[in-house]
């Protein structure tokens, strides 16, 4: 029984918490599960308790009457009123079942209210367990996207001043700078160009300054985050 959720699926039938079932049914806990001790399902402890409403509700929901417990028991067998062998389509057993004591005292005497009687509140009812999920995946997503936006915010310490030059890196083939975050794809760099240079509307291409080298920048890489190809100087020829 490795859903936690099935033991309390099971205290609140034998409880006759129908608010609580409910719950833990909508949340998608397999009704028909049995205690791997004693064998019961959550029909039968509803049934051993004569809580009607409880009963049906799980009867509606896909509960299984044919399931026997470790003793061979229908969930029939242990009814304690016409009224709930009725709603289980059988007869009222001739000796009312009696469980053993070792299962009052662990299982229904002494239950975890708490758990069984305040965690339903905690979540809507009307919950399905795939909403449920959903709900939890869309809130995980959230969270990635904000670390990344997090980790992509623009800041004043990443700004880095370019100087821009016609053709050549020459004094007088300076046309002027522009600042940008150079976190930034280089595209956003051309763009930051354009929009700031004079005469420079029609650029195609760049060239970043490695000394005397004029290298071109391959369109390519305009993906690339600005610090990755202009990482040793500040130097742009159009």
């Amino acid at each position: 029984m490795n859903d936690e959720r099935v033991m309390s699926l099971l205290e609140a039938a034998s409880l006759g918490n129908l608010k609580a079932v409910k719950y833990f049914v909508n949340a998608g806990v397999n009704v028909n599960k049995q205690h791997n001790m004693n064998g019961m399902t959550a029909l039968h402890w509803a049934v051993t308790r004569n809580h009607i409403a409880v009963a049906q509700y799980l009867l509606n929901n896909g509960a299984d009457p044919t399931i026997k417990n470790t003793k061979g028991e229908l969930p029939s067998d242990l009814s304690k009123s016409e009224e709930m062998s009725k709603i289980l389509n059988a007869e009222l057993p001739k000796e009312i079942k009696k469980l053993p004591i070792n299962f009052e005292l662990s299982y229904i005497k002494n239950p975890d209210l708490l758990k069984v009687w305040s965690s339903p509140d905690e979540l809507p009812e009307e919950k399905s367990f795939t909403q449920i999920e959903q709900e939890r995946k869309e809130a995980e997503l959230r969270k990635m996207q904000q670390q990344q936006q997090q980790q992509n915010t623009v800041t004043d310490d990443n700004e880095k001043e370019f100087l821009i030059y016609k053709n050549e890196q020459e004094m007088n083939n300076l046309l002027g700078c522009v600042s940008i975050n150079d976190n930034r794809p280089i595209e956003d760099l051309v763009l930051t160009i354009k929009e700031e240079i004079d005469d420079s509307s029609e650029l195609t291409t760049i060239y970043k300054c490695n000394g005397s080298l004029k290298i071109p920048v391959n369109k390519k890489q305009y993906k690339y985050a600005i610090k990755k190809i202009f990482k040793s100087t500040n130097v742009v020829i159009i």
